[in-house]
């Protein structure tokens, strides 16, 4: 960002205004469900929408105004993670059902990320991470996901 000029503006939650507040949790909310659905449908191919095929065509809707207006910022860059773990009893439960044919399920971590315009609203930017493997509770493993998260970003 550095090269291009660019400049990061952290989030920071607005103090006592709570319709702002509000405002934001929604929108982060909303991020949260297109991102999903853009996994679904984008990327498990029994499930490409007809109207999307060839094009890449997902937004959050004009309610992301409201950031521009208050941060002054063109784009956001917004990022979900998710991570669960295997507790070693559940390991040890995973390789006796497997023992068994049975299988069950570790942990794994789920994430996307979207630049999304704030003039219109469209996500001009989206990546994925799914892994089955890694726990962002280190700080390499986080660093690792989110590099992974963030690459071929154009910013």
């Amino acid at each position: 960002m550095q090269r291009t000029g660019d400049k990061l503006i952290p989030h920071q939650p607005p103090v006592n205004v709570p319709e702002r507040t509000h405002t934001q949790e929604q929108i982060l909310k909303l991020h949260e469900v297109v991102g999903q659905t853009v996994l679904i449908h984008k990327y498990i191919p029994i499930y490409d929408l007809p109207t999307k095929q060839g094009c890449f065509d997902w937004g959050l809707g004009e309610c992301v105004k409201s950031l521009k207006e208050n941060t002054g910022a063109d784009y956001a860059l917004f990022v979900y993670l998710r991570d669960s773990y295997t507790s070693p009893g559940r390991a040890a439960l995973i390789v006796a059902a497997a023992i068994l044919g049975v299988g069950i399920q570790g942990g794994v971590q789920l994430g996307f990320a979207s630049l999304v315009d704030l003039q219109t609203g469209q996500i001009v930017w989206f990546n994925r991470l799914m892994s089955g493997v890694g726990d962002l509770r280190t700080p390499e493993a986080a660093e690792k996901a989110i590099q992974e998260l963030l690459a071929n970003n154009p910013l």
